[in-house]
Order: structure tokens, then sequence, then C-alpha cells
């Protein structure tokens, strides 16, 4: 496509007007000054596995629709604290887990809690935010990506049949 820069290793078509950045890496300093909240539980170790995980959820290579590798870190950091915030809640909660989705309902006498079930559309958003907005630092990620959540349309070539040096379609018949 005319105006757009291809990527450099060849994994997808890059849509961006500028060049895209290569994976970027994690820098555990940049995201401990960033969530200073988990530098006393979440060594440097674990944090890159999140980080590793967190790229399940966004492309970190050239192919990604975040092409500023500066963006696409700081979403990557996002989604490595939402996932070390549910770690801790999960593990805070001992044997059985957390449990997961939107307060409904609570009560105070023989204590009770009601949730209404992930991708049941409770927070009033796609059914998808409903897992981001347990925390938020995935709050912060789904409305930060929320420009890449869009439709894209690719158009495709015409079939070229060989006649006047024209492409033909089923709409452009000689008569």
């Amino acid at each position: 496509m005319e105006g757009f820069v291809t990527c450099t290793c060849g994994c997808l078509p890059c849509t961006c007007q500028v060049a895209c950045a290569d994976a970027v890496a994690f820098d555990y300093d940049t995201w401990i000054a960033r969530y200073p909240q988990f530098q006393c539980t979440v060594s440097k170790q674990l944090a890159a596995l999140f980080f590793s995980e967190a790229e399940l959820f966004l492309a970190n290579n050239c192919g990604s629709l975040v092409c500023d590798g500066g963006q696409r870190s700081l979403l990557l950091n996002m989604l490595a604290a939402h996932l070390a915030e549910l770690n801790a809640r999960a593990t805070k909660a001992g044997v059985g887990g957390a449990m997961t989705g939107q307060v409904t309902n609570a009560s105070e006498g023989s204590v009770s809690i009601g949730f209404s079930p992930l991708g049941s559309g409770g927070s009033g958003e796609s059914p998808g935010a409903d897992w981001f907005n347990q925390t938020p630092y995935g709050a912060a990620f789904w409305r930060a990506t929320a420009q890449y959540r869009m439709a894209r349309y690719y158009p495709g070539r015409q079939p070229y049949l060989g006649i006047g040096g024209w492409p033909v379609s089923i709409f452009n018949r000689l008569p």
C-alpha cells in the first residue's frame, strides 16, 4: 500500500506510516519506577515472566499494530502490572483462588458476596473489557488500546484476465 512501511522481518503486513520498532525488551528498573507497589512482592524474574505473558495479548514485534516502540513498551508494562496484580490477588486468596468478575451484591451478616461472571458484559462495555477492568492497570491498557480495536479493511486485488491490460471483475465485463 502506498505510503506505508513494510515490516522488516516480513512476519505481518505493517500498517504504520512510520518505520516499525522491533521487539522491545523488558526493563525491570523502569517497570518498578512506574509500579513501585510491586517492588517487594514481584522479583525481577517473575516480572520478566509477566512481561512475556503480556506478549500473548499484545504482539511485541515489527508486525504489531502498535508501531511505536516506546508506546508498545508502556502498554506491555501495563499488562505486566495487570497480570502481577491478578496473581497477587489469587495468592492472597489461597487455595481455590480469588473470585473474578464485577461485584454485584454484598452482605455483612454471615458474609455473602455475589459476582457477575467475566464476559457477561457486567461493566457495560464489550465482553472482552471485563477481564481488563479487574485492575486499574488493565483498565488503563483497555482504554489506551481502544484505537487499535477497530476493524481494518484491506482491499483484495482485482483478478487480471489478460484482456486489455486492465483488471476485470464481475461488475466490469466487456460487451
